[in-house]
């Protein structure tokens, strides 16, 4: 508070300034909520849900990060997805790098629905102004059986979900409403 000369009350209100928008990209909670995960240009900041104090910046991206998932399989870990198709897996807790993958394509829009290693991405079509969904394979080093899932689709994050067991997806395009059930799980082995 400061008290100006007529001895008036004025609030201040602190911004946080953290050098890129924090709203773009949907922020993601740790899986025992003692962490809170927002993307910030091409970084990926772990805040502490206690303190409110950024405990680790991880740093790898070069390009704007686009998405942040919880890794299904080990609560420790998550992915961040950059818009130029690379996708890392850290332990947030520890502020390390474990993984780095390469789609091999720029992708809008990153998904991992369920533990296994199929994972979902939105690009843009070459010399259109339209989006597609596809699934793929997660290889470090490299992406496996691309397979187009729906076409076309919204290039947000937020226009296209999971069913809660990952055998159906749904996606919003203009004035309609795709749902399509992803008869084949595509599976490494």
């Amino acid at each position: 508070m400061t008290v100006s000369k007529t001895k008036e009350i004025v609030d201040l209100k602190v911004k946080l300034r953290s050098g890129a928008s924090v709203v773009r990209v949907r922020p993601l909670f740790s899986h025992d909520s003692k962490f809170f995960l927002i993307a910030s240009g091409s970084d990926v900041k772990v805040h502490s849900i206690q303190s409110g104090e950024c405990v680790h910046i991880l740093r790898y991206h070069k390009t704007r990060v686009i998405s942040l998932q919880e890794n299904k399989t080990n609560h420790l870990q998550v992915f961040s997805c950059s818009d130029d198709g690379f996708v890392v897996r850290w332990d947030h807790s520890e502020g390390k790098l474990l993984q780095v993958y390469n789609l091999h394509m720029p992708a809008s829009s990153f998904y991992i629905p369920s533990g296994d290693n199929t994972w979902f991405v939105t690009k843009k079509v070459e010399n259109q102004d339209q989006y597609r969904l596809y699934s793929l394979i997660s290889k470090p080093k490299r992406s496996e059986n691309v397979q187009m899932i729906v076409s076309p689709v919204l290039p947000y994050e937020n226009a296209i979900a999971f069913g809660s067991e990952g055998k159906f997806v749904a996606s919003i395009h203009e004035n309609s409403l795709t749902v399509v059930k992803l008869d084949v799980k595509v599976v490494a082995k």
